[in-house]
């Protein structure tokens, strides 16, 4: 087999530096974007209700994955580890050139780690009982799969034969499993920087992050980049390095949530300063029906199947026919009342969620509804679903406490709410498509103005605008709640997965 190589030749002159200060704005554009809509929420809330923590000055989409103090660990332990990972990519990946497919997913989200049947059933299409034909054809190919996870540590099986997983650690191992192809890597990354640019700390970082792909991706040749999760620094890094080498049939990404307008500009900017490399190189498969991605005038492809992860993850450890006859149960017993489910946002990094202007802005709007019921003689179950942040941070337990004198239902599962709700509410989690592909009505707390999310993405949805504040707009919704049909819990697994017995 010919030797294939990756290396800064293929890549545009200067672009690190272009994807480095196209990544950068995006970050900060969010943190404007996001900041201002939390203010303008906090805005609207009577001073007794606004948080004691001050101005949402920490607020990023997404963002609220804390770790755990008995998460971090010493200098010299990060060390020990990494001498084990040099251990593994010694005896994984022993051969240059060796044609792969690269899978970028959250192994501790998604629960991928390690085979082909676990993967094809989190990418069921929307709407369907097997996976996309592209996946099948891939995996007939016999690829060897390389599955790399956002985090420290990969969560490896006890038999290591199968995939070849990889994370963070594995780019801090790659220096001391080949320190010659590091070095000239190393080198090749910086010769790419335009000089101006080595004044900067986070222009060093890229080309040092860069190197240790590019030596991984040489051993292992992408043929595809199949992505799962997106966004973060490291991943980003790795889409548009694979992008614009050329190699392979470029990077496919399974969108987990709805991207926000500065995600849609940062791509679209990206693909403008190096057309010729990065047309059709990339793929976006939508998560619900009908979604309005950017395809960059055309330059990015944008899938005709759908594939929702959060649904199918559910759908892999739980039978959801058994779940929509709970849900029926639950239904019964309740008795003739209408439910209205808010959906929790994400936590933020540093705070407990409860001292956030979006948990004081959460509050108010369930108690606003409960209020509303009563006024308007309508009666209503109140739920709330924890994001799985909430879960991770520990402030599941403080959520819980703080919304039981409501009488709020909280619950762990925001599919169970998508299942059982006639309106689903949100502040701005990508929660709402899901609930309107279900057949939920939304109410959503973003506007055009507040910038987050395009036009076109808001068009279906119920939201404030000039005119109508975000509690008018709730007034609005509940009162229409006694004329809107309801699809059975039945009918809405049957929108996920097709006939009955579909899902194992």
């Amino acid at each position: 087999m010919t030797e294939q190589t990756h290396g800064a030749k293929k890549l545009p002159r200067h672009f690190l530096d272009h994807w480095l200060r196209a990544f950068e704005k995006s970050r900060i554009d969010n943190h404007r974007m996001v900041t201002g809509f939390v203010t303008r929420l906090e805005s609207l809330l009577p001073p007794a209700s606004r948080p004691i923590a001050g101005p949402a000055s920490d607020y990023q989409m997404g963002g609220g994955w804390r770790s755990s103090p008995d998460a971090r660990r010493s200098l010299w332990q990060t060390l020990g580890l990494a001498l084990q990972e040099r251990r593994y990519l010694r005896r994984r990946l022993p051969r240059r050139g060796e044609a792969a497919m690269w899978l970028v997913a959250d192994d501790r989200r998604s629960g991928v780690i390690e085979d082909w049947a676990a993967l094809a059933t989190l990418l069921r299409t929307f709407g369907g009982q097997s996976a996309p034909p592209w996946l099948t054809d891939w995996q007939a190919e016999g690829r060897q799969l390389v599955c790399f996870t956002p985090n420290l540590f990969a969560l490896r099986p006890a038999d290591t034969v199968g995939t070849v997983h990889l994370s963070y650690l594995s780019l801090f191992a790659v220096p001391l499993a080949w320190p010659g192809a590091f070095v000239v890597a190393v080198g090749s990354m910086l010769a790419n920087q335009p000089l101006r640019a080595l004044s900067r700390r986070n222009a060093w970082i890229t080309s040092l992050l860069a190197a240790s792909f590019d030596v991984l991706l040489a051993r292992q040749v992408p043929d595809r980049l199949l992505m799962l999760t997106s966004n973060s620094f490291v991943i980003e890094l790795l889409r548009y390095m694979h992008a614009v080498s050329g190699l392979g049939e470029g990077v496919t990404e399974v969108l987990h949530g709805i991207p926000s307008l500065e995600v849609e500009t940062y791509h679209q900017t990206l693909v403008g300063r190096a057309t010729s490399s990065l047309s059709h190189r990339l793929t976006f498969v939508p998560p619900v029906p009908s979604l309005k991605v950017n395809a960059a005038n055309g330059h990015i492809r944008v899938a005709a199947t759908t594939i929702n992860l959060k649904m199918n993850a559910v759908a892999w450890q739980r039978d959801l026919w058994k779940l929509a006859e709970e849900c029926v149960r639950r239904e019964s017993v309740r008795g003739a009342v209408r439910v209205v489910a808010l959906n929790g946002a994400g936590t933020v990094e540093g705070k407990q969620y409860l001292q956030t202007g979006c948990f004081a802005a959460e509050l108010a709007i369930l108690r606003y509804v409960l209020a509303e019921s009563c006024r308007s003689g309508i009666p209503v179950h109140v739920q709330y679903s924890l994001h799985p942040a909430h879960i991770k941070s520990g402030d599941a337990a403080a959520i819980r406490e703080a919304l039981r004198a409501d009488e709020v239902e909280v619950l762990d599962d925001s599919l169970q709410t998508w299942l059982e709700s006639d309106l689903c509410i949100s502040i701005f989690s990508s929660a709402s498509w899901d609930a309107q592909a279900l057949g939920c009505d939304v109410v959503f707390g973003v506007s055009p103005d507040d910038q987050l999310y395009s036009g076109d993405m808001l068009a279906s949805f119920q939201h404030p605008t000039c005119d109508l504040t975000l509690f008018e707009v709730l007034s609005k919704a509940i009162a229409r709640l006694p004329e809107r049909p309801r699809p059975s819990p039945h009918e809405r697994v049957a929108l996920i997965c097709g006939t009955p017995g579909g899902v194992s």
